[in-house]
């Protein structure tokens, strides 16, 4: 049941493929005990040689893609803190000038939008980080940069502040996505500055928890400018006047390094990033 749920086939699809490869071997590769399924010896021998032959399949449909119109399934995961920017309006103007592409769009964390990468549950993966993905498997394209400010709601008592320094951060809750962030060098030396410990900050990795949790608690936070732009302008945040070193994060596009859909990948990649050089991504 659940491999047929990954694969997206009904399990008498599923049991009959297996079948029709147990004729053509004339051996038994799956072998059924109640409500449990285990590969024999002769599964296990098999499973190196299906590898070989996905992958060499692989291969060959990213070398022929290349030559016709880009078409098929192409599915996008979109970090929460990218979702709430404008970058998602150049989606619709790709899959207007793809006709061939059936286009859809998850909205995820983003160690989510890279686990779903890694696990090829998604095509290509656009998500904010300090950093690119270091996973063997994984390619991380930079888009464009994304400068990061410190926010707190207007009743924070550093909202009436005319220049925030490090020193003023201290005693003060900081929230980040994930302790990750604290390791970055722009966010650690921050910290080291401000004297602050991980024990004095907060961790949402829910980009929408964390705006929530700036508007209903005393906490600040280093966010891209894009992912609050909508509460800037309903006042809802409010930007604090930081003086400390400034901090910058990069928009990246991540994809398996033997994806099935890798000219649609790079013209996705070439389109968001023209659109931002001319502004039309904003």
């Amino acid at each position: 049941n659940r491999t047929a749920q990954k694969l997206n086939y009904s399990v008498s699809t599923l049991a009959a493929h297996i079948k029709s490869l147990e004729n053509e071997f004339g051996v038994e590769l799956v072998s059924n005990h109640g409500r449990k399924s285990v590969l024999t010896d002769a599964g296990r021998a098999f499973v190196p040689y299906a590898q070989q032959i996905m992958e060499q399949y692989q291969q060959a449909s990213v070398t022929l893609s290349g030559f016709g119109q880009i078409s098929g399934e192409f599915t996008i995961a979109v970090s929460e803190m990218v979702g709430s920017s404008p970058l998602p309006n150049a989606f619709p103007r790709f899959a207007k000038e793809n006709p061939g592409i059936s286009l859809s769009v998850r909205t995820a964390s983003t160690s989510g939008c890279k686990e779903m990468v890694i696990a090829k549950t998604v095509d290509v993966a656009i998500l904010q980080d300090f950093a690119p993905s270091e996973h063997e498997n994984v390619i991380s394209v930079p888009l464009y940069d994304e400068p990061v400010v410190l926010v707190a709601a207007p009743q924070h008592p550093l909202a009436k502040k005319e220049a925030i320094l490090p020193r003023d951060l201290r005693y003060q809750t900081l929230i980040f996505p994930r302790k990750a962030y604290m390791e970055y060098p722009p966010i650690k030396k921050i910290l080291e500055d401000s004297k602050i410990s991980a024990s004095d900050n907060m961790f949402l990795e829910s980009g929408r928890l964390l705006r929530h949790a700036l508007k209903e608690l005393r906490c600040i936070a280093f966010m891209p400018m894009r992912s609050v732009q909508e509460d800037l302008r309903e006042n809802a945040l409010r930007i604090l006047p930081w003086k400390g070193e400034s901090v910058t994060m990069t928009v990246y596009a991540m994809y398996a390094k033997q994806s099935l859909v890798l000219p649609a990948v790079q013209e996705l990649v070439t389109d968001v990033m023209q659109k931002h050089e001319t502004g039309g991504g904003s």
